[in-house]
């Protein structure tokens, strides 16, 4: 068991150095400071808002998907913060390129990529023909997260799983119950 998790860290570290370190240059790193606002907070909340209040009654059954959706995969990643505690790579590691450091402290899972995901389903399930538009964004957020050095490669990969979990129990329970109500 030992032995695998010591390949995962090594190919961890080793994915992350070629986005952090190999690939840097100054417009790439500006492009990639404004995709990782896709998968920000204040970015999330906004989005769910802006929907939520439209008048017309489908868009505000997105809006207010998306808001759960958001609520339940953000209570998991942060509490799943503070229980591992994993060090941010652009602390523990020598060689790395910090871009946009952020304040908490936590690496593990990535909090934008599992907030950009879960837009990227709600979205996709209420208007599928736009499903690949919408995941290469979360894609790009999560790419982003590695890239200016915030990220592991795995926080990226299990903020997406965390997503797809949460989105997976609201359609199944709750996206039912709420177009009965809206719709």
């Amino acid at each position: 068991m030992s032995s695998v998790v010591n390949i995962v860290k090594r190919a961890d570290v080793a994915v992350f150095s070629f986005f952090n370190c190999k690939i840097h240059g100054r417009k790439l790193s500006a492009f990639m400071s404004m995709v990782t606002e896709l998968g920000s907070l204040v970015f999330s909340i906004l989005a769910s808002m802006v929907l939520i209040v439209q008048p017309h009654k489908a868009i505000r059954l997105i809006g207010i998907t998306m808001a759960i959706s958001l609520l339940l995969s953000q209570m998991v990643v942060q509490s799943l913060k503070r229980i591992v505690n994993r060090e941010r790579p652009y602390k523990a590691l020598e060689k790395s390129n910090p871009v946009k450091p952020t304040k908490c402290a936590y690496s593990f899972p990535s909090g934008h990529t599992s907030s950009a995901f879960c837009i990227a389903l709600v979205l996709s399930y209420f208007i599928p023909v736009l499903s690949v538009i919408f995941f290469a964004f979360a894609s790009l957020v999560g790419l982003s997260r590695i890239y200016l050095g915030c990220h592991y490669p795995t926080d990226v990969l299990i903020g997406g799983v965390i997503s797809f979990v949460s989105f997976s129990m609201i359609s199944e329970f709750v996206v039912p119950v709420l177009q009965r109500i809206i719709l």
